[in-house]
C-alpha cells in the first residue's frame, strides 16, 4: 500500500516492472561485474532496481538523502557506479556531487526529465518479459549488494555482503512476518534501502508474502501485526500512542541504535498486547545476529522475563567476548568486546584492506562492549568505537573537527557527543581561537558548520570556545581520541581556569587537554593492564606539578565490583596526590588517604569494595585540595 498516493500494489505488478527493468539492464550491457545505484525516498518504485539488481547478477549500492555531500562524493569515487536512479528532488544534489567526483555515470531519474533518461522508459512492455529466466549465480558466497558504514575512523566504507549472507538472514521461520496459522502478516517499516534493516525487511516481506506499509496512521487501518522501530522513532511513537490502537501489534522491534532501558520499560508499559523484542547487529554481519524468536514460544517467555536482553545468539556465528588489551577470553556477566565469525560475515570492504577489522583468529571485531549471563542472553553497554550516534546514523567526530579546523579563527578543535534522550547524542564542539579573532562568535562558527555537513552532523549542543590550546590525547590501546560525555559536560560548566578535572571509567582513556585551563583524563578500567593505568597515573602526578594540582576526580564503573588490585591501585594513586578533603553536596568530609567516598543510590559508602556500579551515570566525585 503506498499512502501518498493511496495505491495498492501486488507482488505480480512489482514482479513485472523488476523484469522489465531487468531485461532494460541487460540492454544497457550491465552484468555481475558492474554496480548500479539509487539515491531516492521510499515510493512504490523506490525497490524495483534493487529486485532487478539481483535479476541480473549486478551489484546494488543504495545512496541515503540525506547523506552529506562530502560523503556521498566519497562513495561515488569509491563504487564508480554505472547507473544511479535518482528521484527528481535529489537530481541537483546528485548533479552537483557527480561534478565534484569526477566520476562518470548515467543517471535515471524517477519523474519527468528532458536531460536524463526518465525511469518510465524501463517499464516499457517488452516481448520477452514472458520467457524472462533471473541469472544463475554461479558462486552464492559472491557479493550481492555494497551497503555503506563507517569506520572508527575516517569515511565511510563498503560493505560487500554475499548473495549467501542475504539468505540466510531472511530464510527460515519468522514469527513476526508468519501468523501463527498461516494468516497474512502486515510488516510496518520507515527506512531506505541504505540501511541493512531496509534491505533485510523487504527480502523477507517479498519471501513471506507480507505486505509492507509506511505510516504511523496505518497501523490501526491495516491491524499491523509486526514493526521494527529505531530507538528516536520509537520515541516519537510513544509520544503519539493515544491517537493509535495497537490491539493489533503483536511485535514490536527496536534497534539500530542505543536502546536505553528507561525506552524499553516505556514500550513495554504503553503495548501490554504486544511483545517487546530487542536485536543487536552490524551492517557487517549482514543483520541481527542477536535476538529472541517470536517464532518459538520460549524465546518470547525469555524475552519476556528479560526485557533488556537482546536476545541470544544466531546458532550460525561463533562468538566470544574479549578483554580487548589482553585478548583474554572472558566468562559470563563480564563485560568485554564481542567478537564474532562465522559463513554470514561480509565479504570484506570495497577495494579496501580488511585485515585490521579481524583478530588473529578470524574473528571480526565489533567494537561494542557486551556481556552475556548464564543462559547466554546478551546485553550491550558500550562502544570502543570512536563515533557518535544521531538517530541511528554514525557520526564522526574526525570529520566534523576537519570542518571547524577549516574555519580561519579555529586553531584547535575537538567534537563530543552530549546525550539526548530522543536522538541519541547531540555533537557538541570545542575549540581554541587563533589570535586576532575575540570578535568571532560560536554562532558564526556554527553557521559556518551547517553550511558544510550534512543535517545528522550539525552541532546541534552547540559550540564553546576556550581561549588555550585544545591537544587531543590518544590512547595507547587504541589510537583513537577519547570522548566521554556526560562527565564533561557535568564538569565543564563548573570548572575555573587554573584547575583540572580527572575522570576515570571503564571504556576511554584520555580525552582533552587543555594547557593551563583544564586538564581532562579519562583512565580505563578493564581496558588496559595494569601497567597502563600505573603509566596513565605517573603522567597525572607529572602534570599536577606542570600545571596545577586537581580539584576535581570523577570515577566510574559499569561492571559489578573492581577487582581488589584495581580497588589497590585508585587508592595508592589517589594518596600519592595527597587529597586533603573531598565534598558531597554541601557537607564537607575530613578523609584518610586511604578512604574513599561515593554515592549509590542516595547510600554513601566507604570503600571501594563495598560498591556494586549498576548504571552508566554512577560516579564517584573527590574534590582535592588546590
Amino acid at each position: 500500500y503506498i499512502a501518498d498516493t493511496d495505491e495498492t500494489e501486488t507482488y505480480g505488478e512489482v514482479l513485472t516492472r523488476s523484469i522489465r527493468t531487468a531485461l532494460k539492464l541487460r540492454e544497457m550491457g550491465i552484468d555481475k561485474n558492474d554496480i548500479i545505484s539509487t539515491c531516492t525516498h521510499n515510493h512504490k518504485n523506490s525497490v524495483v532496481p534493487i529486485i532487478a539488481s539481483f535479476f541480473v547478477g549486478t551489484k546494488i549500492a543504495n545512496f541515503d538523502p540525506n547523506l552529506s555531500h562530502l560523503d556521498t562524493i566519497h562513495l561515488l569515487k569509491l563504487i564508480e557506479p554505472k547507473i544511479i536512479f535518482v528521484s527528481l528532488e535529489l537530481l541537483p544534489f546528485m548533479e552537483k556531487c557527480l561534478k565534484a567526483s569526477q566520476v562518470n555515470t548515467d543517471l535515471v531519474v524517477f519523474g519527468d526529465s528532458e536531460t536524463y533518461s526518465q525511469f518510465s522508459e524501463y517499464l516499457e512492455p517488452n516481448p520477452n518479459e514472458k520467457n524472462f529466466e533471473p541469472v544463475t549465480i554461479d558462486d552464492n558466497k559472491e557479493t550481492a549488494v555494497i551497503l555503506f558504514s563507517s569506520g572508527t575512523t575516517g569515511l565511510p566504507k563498503g560493505i560487500c555482503l554475499s548473495h549467501y549472507g542475504l539468505l540466510g538472514q531472511t530464510i527460515g521461520d519468522d514469527g513476526m512476518l508468519v501468523g501463527e496459522n498461516g494468516e497474512d502478516s502486515v510488516a510496518l517499516f520507515f527506512t531506505t534501502y541504505y540501511w541493512i534493516s531496509g534491505l533485510l525487511f523487504l527480502i523477507k516481506c517479498v519471501i513471506s508474502g507480507s505486505a509492507r506499509v509506511r505510516f504511523l496512521i496505518l497501523l490501526y487501518w491495516f491491524q499491523v501485526t509486526a514493526t521494527f522501530m529505531m530507538p528516536h522513532q520509537a520515541v516519537e511513537f510513544l509520544a503519539h500512542r493515544k491517537d493509535v490502537n495497537t490491539s493489533n501489534l503483536k511485535y514490536f522491534v527496536n534497534g539500530g541504535s542505543t536502546v536505553t532501558k528507561k525506552l524499553v520499560d516505556d514500550l513495554n508499559e504503553a503495548l501490554p498486547h504486544s511483545v517487546i523484542i530487542n536485536g543487536y547487529g552490524l551492517t557487517e554481519m549482514t543483520g541481527v545476529i542477536t535476538t529472541f524468536n517470536p517464532g518459538i514460544p520460549e524465546d518470547v517467555e525469555m524475552q519476556i522475563r528479560k526485557p533488556h536482553s537482546c536476545g541470544k545468539m544466531n546458532p550460525r556465528f561463533v562468538w566470544k567476548v574479549v578483554d580487548p588489551s589482553t585478548e583474554e577470553t572472558l566468562g559470563p556477566n563480564q563485560r568485554g568486546e564481542l567478537r564474532v565469525k562465522g559463513d554470514l560475515l561480509m565479504n570484506g570492504y570495497y577495494k579496501l584492506d580488511s585485515s585490521s577489522a579481524f583478530d588473529a583468529e578470524g574473528y571480526l571485531k565489533t567494537g561494542d562492549i557486551v556481556c552475556y549471563d548464564e543462559e547466554e542472553c546478551f546485553y550491550v553497554f558500550d562502544r570502543l568505537k570512536e563515533i557518535l550516534r544521531f538517530k541511528g546514523w554514525r557520526i564522526l567526530p574526525a570529520v566534523v573537527e576537519g570542518v571547524l579546523m577549516t574555519h580561519p579563527a579555529v586553531k584547535e578543535a575537538v567534537v563530543i557527543g552530549i546525550p539526548h534522550e530522543l536522538d541519541g547524542e547531540h555533537p557538541m564542539g570545542i575549540v581554541v581561537l587563533h589570535d586576532g579573532y575575540d570578535d568571532v562568535t560560536p554562532k558564526d562558527i556554527e553557521q559556518y558548520v551547517e553550511e558544510k555537513v550534512s543535517d545528522m552532523q550539525r552541532l546541534r549542543a552547540g559550540l564553546k570556545i576556550t581561549y588555550s590550546d585544545v591537544q587531543p590525547s590518544t590512547s595507547r590501546a587504541t589510537g583513537l581520541v577519547g570522548r566521554s560525555k556526560k562527565s564533561f559536560e557535568e564538569s565543564s560548566e563548573k570548572t575555573k581556569k587554573g584547575k583540572f578535572i580527572i575522570c576515570y571509567n571503564q571504556q576511554t582513556t584520555c580525552y582533552l587537554h587543555i594547557k593551563g585551563r583544564i586538564f581532562v583524563c579519562f583512565f580505563p578500567i578493564k581496558i588496559h593492564p595494569i601497567d597502563d593505568q600505573i603509566h596513565s597515573w605517573q603522567n597525572l602526578r607529572a602534570s599536577s606539578t606542570r600545571f596545577c594540582r586537581p580539584t576535581k576526580i570523577f570515577l566510574s564503573k559499569e561492571s559489578s565490583e573492581m577487582t581488589r588490585t584495581e580497588t589497590k591501585l585508585i587508592q595508592d594513586q589517589i594518596d600519592n596526590l595527597r587529597p586533603k578533603k573531598m565534598s558531597m553536596g554541601d557537607s564537607e568530609i575530613t578523609i584518610s588517604h586511604q578512604m574513599l567516598l561515593t554515592m549509590v543510590d542516595g547510600k554513601v559508602c566507604n570503600s571501594l569494595t563495598e560498591i556494586s556500579f549498576v548504571r552508566p551515570a554512577t560516579f564517584m566525585e573527590l574534590h582535592l585540595e588546590e
